[in-house]
């Protein structure tokens, strides 16, 4: 599930609020066990990422998947991923993958 709403459009570069569902993984997949992730920033994955399964990493499994996601809607690409969320840089959750 994807949400978006324009947080500000004075300046060069509109600032949105992102709000997206992730999977968390494993074989039973329902809203419960999904991962809400937030964004605010700009359309190009700059800005404040929060995830709510992992609240004290900046860059979990969930994150990374959701910046895919949006540059996914925001190019209307569905092979889309975001170049700037290497993973190199990602730090996995507590289940080790």
């Amino acid at each position: 599930m994807f949400s978006r709403y324009t947080t500000e459009l004075d300046s060069e570069r509109p600032s949105f609020h992102n709000i997206f569902t992730v999977p968390s993984g494993g074989s039973f997949q329902s809203i419960k066990t999904r991962a809400i992730v937030e964004h605010h920033g700009d359309d190009s994955g700059a800005g404040r990422w929060t995830c709510s399964k992992d609240p004290r990493m900046p860059n979990c499994v969930h994150i990374h998947k959701a910046r895919d996601t949006l540059q996914k809607y925001v190019l209307s690409d569905s092979r889309a991923t975001d170049p700037k969320a290497s993973t190199k840089s990602l730090i996995y959750n507590n289940s080790g993958r």
